[in-house]
């Protein structure tokens, strides 16, 4: 198991300049109402990959969790009661039953969303034109470079190859 290189020190402090301007955008904004829903942070991930993937098995919930079935079910039941959720039986095989989002659950996370955006906008906002078109430019790079990644194949070696935990 390879462990992560270390933070280069001007990174760090980029992303310590990131968090703390994070913090101050999410502080009681226009959207902050889904700061309200008494959810768990677990379970504020959950709803967010829910949306992402659509919908999920219960053997997916509790694979994606790493959790039993039993537990997955519980899980499950506690953002299903306060209507987050909903079970549904698969159309194709009615012994699947598969966990979506309700339309309170997808308000939520369009609140959570709406929310980043416009926080998002906010602080842009505080810089000047030329300023601004530095950052677009940059992020810009950034973008490029992911996508040139993400295009890029990886090499699989024949070793047994162990995911990083």
């Amino acid at each position: 198991m390879s462990e992560a290189p270390p933070i280069r020190p001007d990174v760090q402090a980029v992303v310590d300049l990131v968090e703390d301007a994070t913090s101050v955008m999410l502080a009681g904004g226009p959207g902050a109402g889904w700061m309200d829903s008494e959810l768990t942070l677990g379970q504020l991930r959950f709803i967010h990959e829910l949306a992402q993937r659509g919908s999920l098995s219960i053997g997916q919930v509790a694979g994606h969790l790493g959790v039993t079935l039993t537990t997955a079910s519980q899980f499950v039941d506690r953002l299903e009661r306060p209507g987050y959720v909903e079970r549904v039986h698969r159309t194709d095989d009615r012994r699947v039953v598969e966990c979506r989002l309700t339309r309170r659950g997808l308000d939520l996370v369009a609140g959570m969303r709406g929310m980043q955006r416009d926080g998002l906008a906010r602080v842009l906002g505080m810089l000047e034109p030329d300023e601004l078109r530095d950052m677009g430019r940059l992020f810009r790079i950034i973008a490029e470079r992911i996508s040139a990644i993400a295009a890029t194949p990886a090499v699989v070696s024949h070793e047994e190859v162990t995911p990083d935990v």
